[in-house]
């Protein structure tokens, strides 16, 4: 009976390696999909830090601009407010 109860507990120890040896499979396959996600955050990252921070087509030379036309848009602005306030005050003057 000692016999059968080592036979017994052999398979038994076979079967629970047999299942951590999947089980280290399956937590392998997930790190190798992780390391693959993270290179591809990785280089989304990049094209993104490029998109933002060039000095040609970037966002930050977008906004630039947008900054240097609505000064622009305000100095001319302000030179035909100015032009219609002194043509009104000059018309009301020769009255």
């Amino acid at each position: 009976m000692s016999e059968e109860r080592k036979f017994g507990s052999t398979i038994q120890t076979f079967v629970s390696i047999t299942k951590l040896e999947n089980k280290v499979e399956k937590n392998k396959a997930s790190i190798q999909n992780l390391e693959e996600d993270v290179k591809d955050n990785e280089t989304n990252i990049e094209k993104n830090l490029v998109s933002l921070s060039d000095p040609d087509k970037g966002l930050l030379a977008r906004v630039r601009e947008l900054e240097t036309w609505k000064s622009n848009i305000s100095r001319v602005f302000w030179v035909f407010a100015t032009s219609i306030v002194g043509s009104f005050a000059l018309l009301i003057w020769e009255l």
